[in-house]
């Protein structure tokens, strides 16, 4: 991707603490070149999948009150769900290449 590309990236993942000095770390990063930039679609894209992350915070804050050994698992299944189904629904409505 040069200065001139124009797209979107999307990473999510998890880190495992195992030992003091040992982490296990999965995750995934995606990133959409755009043919040429739909900037409506665009910000309406990403202003949705904003809200959507916000109002997950405030979900998920309360689970963590509520239980604190389910809400790691919560926001790990949540968060990263959220994130794969934009990334998904941009593909689909070809917002990106």
């Amino acid at each position: 991707m040069n200065l001139l590309d124009l797209g979107t990236s999307n990473e999510g993942g998890i880190r495992i603490k195992a030992l003091d000095n040992l982490i296990l770390m999965q995750d995934m990063k995606d990133q959409s070149l755009l043919q040429r930039h739909l900037f409506w679609k665009w910000a309406g894209s990403a202003m949705i999948e904003g809200m959507g992350q916000s109002l997950l915070d405030g979900f998920i804050n309360e689970v963590f009150e509520s239980s604190p050994s389910a809400g790691p698992i919560l926001n790990f299944l949540l968060k990263n769900g959220l994130t794969y189904g934009m990334y998904e629904l941009r593909q689909k409505n070809e917002l990106a290449v």
